[in-house]
């Protein structure tokens, strides 16, 4: 399902959950923002997209990746080629 306001369609809830963007969006769309937990994020699919933390270079991103993003840290995504799937689970 869609989340409002979000460039993202989500499956799941609670503390795990799949998200997928789509390369289409314009990169407008993928804006800096906090999370208020911290999460582990696994990509799941996706190519030729990057993460990037506040004051850090974009890495980029592929299947089997993890990674942790710690509550109130900046951070984004780049878009890629095709769209990207990646599951959260939140402590």
């Amino acid at each position: 399902m869609k989340v409002d306001g979000k460039p993202y369609l989500q499956d799941g809830t609670g503390k795990s959950f799949t998200r997928y963007f789509s390369a289409l969006e314009s990169p407008d769309e993928f804006k800096w923002h906090r999370d208020e937990r911290t999460r582990k994020v696994t990509v799941l699919s996706g190519d030729g997209w990057h993460f990037q933390f506040d004051d850090s270079i974009p890495f980029r991103l592929f299947e089997g990746d993890v990674f942790v993003i710690t509550a109130d840290l900046w951070h984004r995504v780049i878009p890629g080629i095709n769209d990207l799937a990646i599951k959260i689970e939140e402590d």
